[in-house]
């Protein structure tokens, strides 16, 4: 989100220093214990598994971009207009809240 690019840079540096070690202690755990790297390669394979599949949860850019742009269109043709929300106590109060609807051509 815009403004918050530091405070999300901060976080995923924190990340990256606190989970930097947990792959090599995996490994070294169960080489130690059961004596087979094999089985150490194969829990390392899983933990980055694992972080690939919350990295193909975040959407892209792109995609945040199309959702929310007035002038994209959809893929039936149609165009996506604004339309503002019936939600009237957070208007009063000085908000602005829209919808994107798809209107065809």
């Amino acid at each position: 989100p815009p403004g918050r690019d530091m405070e999300l840079w901060g976080w995923n540096t924190f990340a990256m220093q606190v989970l930097s070690w947990v792959p090599p202690l995996i490994f070294t755990v169960i080489n130690e214990s059961i004596g087979d790297m094999r089985l150490g390669a194969m829990a390392i394979t899983l933990f980055h598994l694992i972080g690939l599949f919350i990295v193909l949860t975040i959407p892209s850019k792109n995609q945040t971009e199309k959702a929310t742009t007035p002038d994209s269109t959809t893929q039936d043709g149609g165009k996506l207009c604004s339309k503002p929300s019936s939600s009237d106590n957070f208007l009063e109060e000085g908000g602005h809240e829209e919808t994107l609807v798809a209107v065809p051509l």
